[in-house]
């Protein structure tokens, strides 16, 4: 991890990571979670699993959130909010009525915390093909 000028204005600086830095911290944190809760790490990533995982590492997690932007053009799917000395607050948009909107923007909100594997992402793909 680096630190970077944040050009935002938000922050003095903020941490940057590298994929592969990314990549193994989400293995550390995902595989002994998905082990101890289905005995093995699934193929495809259950959202419930990812819904269980936010709700433990997150202060709280709200999937039926009314966000709405600023411009018309945009649209919102999810927020995570980022407070010192605290777990973070995840607002998931509550018009992802279905279920692999949910599920690509769990991990998204959650990458502060937890970056999906090649082998998540490649089944987040999957899911996707399929609706």
């Amino acid at each position: 991890m680096i630190w970077r000028l944040d050009y935002t204005g938000r922050f003095p600086r903020r941490p940057h990571w590298e994929v592969d830095e990314l990549e193994r911290r989400c293995e550390e944190v995902m595989v002994p979670f998905l082990e101890g809760r289905y005995g093995q790490v699934p193929i495809r990533l259950p959202t419930d699993a990812l819904t269980v995982l936010i709700e433990r590492e997150a202060e709280e997690l709200d999937l039926h959130a009314d966000l709405i932007a600023d411009n018309n053009d945009e649209e919102i799917h999810g927020v995570t909010w980022f407070f010192p000395g605290a777990k973070p607050k995840v607002q998931i948009n509550r018009s992802l009525r279905r279920e692999f909107r949910r599920a690509i923007e769990l991990p998204h909100d959650a990458r502060a915390r937890v970056r999906p594997s090649p082998a998540t992402r490649l089944a987040l793909r999957s899911l996707l093909a399929r609706a």
